[in-house]
């Protein structure tokens, strides 16, 4: 005849209930102060899918139209291999230099030093409302050859606020998916709202 356990089986349940109850509650100010981190990550992302998504939004008649003579032009990488390119350059009585993101491609940073030389006349459209030292530059023409067109900026932007957008609210579905996270939490909203 096989041993009885020590207990029946319904007490050794509510044991282990108990249990994971107290190690619920002792987790409990890690996981209060987790939420505080992912809620400030995500509200992170999420402006600044909200910011890429304004960009995105505006009309090329709101935009800032500068023609000029190119002063000063540079196609700069960071210290780093990894960094990205930028072109830098300034027009003739602009005191702000105006940059464009490259990227990574080497290609494209040699046809924009190919194509722009000092002394070019350039006709920029751009966003005065952003801050002095980053300025979005929408569209860069050349004696009428058009090198960033308006809708390749938007478009970088559009797909910027999706992948912010999607970045941002993955952690919390990831997080309410898991069911060990979803019982650790149940304790911190019933207390906070009873």
């Amino acid at each position: 005849m096989p041993a009885r356990p020590a207990k029946p089986a319904y007490q050794q349940r509510q044991q282990e209930r108990r249990q994971r109850h107290a190690a619920a509650q002792k987790a409990q100010p890690k996981v209060g102060q987790a939420l505080i981190w992912l809620l400030v990550l995500v509200v992170g992302m999420l402006a600044g899918a909200g910011l890429l998504f304004y960009r995105s939004t505006r009309p090329m008649a709101d935009l800032t139209r500068l023609d000029g003579v190119l002063e000063q032009v540079a196609v700069q990488r960071a210290s780093s291999r990894s960094e990205p390119y930028t072109l830098r350059f300034t027009l003739a009585g602009q005191p702000e230099p105006l940059e464009v993101y490259l990227g990574q491609s080497e290609e494209l940073a040699a046809d924009y030093r190919r194509l722009l030389h000092v002394g070019d006349s350039v006709r920029v459209y751009y966003n005065r409302e952003s801050a002095p030292d980053r300025v979005q530059v929408y569209q860069l023409e050349k004696q009428g050859q058009v090198l960033l067109s308006y809708d390749h900026t938007r478009t970088e932007n559009q797909v910027g606020a999706v992948a912010f957008g999607l970045l941002g609210l993955l952690p919390i579905a990831l997080l309410l998916a898991n069911r060990h996270v979803r019982t650790a939490l149940k304790p911190y909203f019933r207390r906070r709202t009873a």
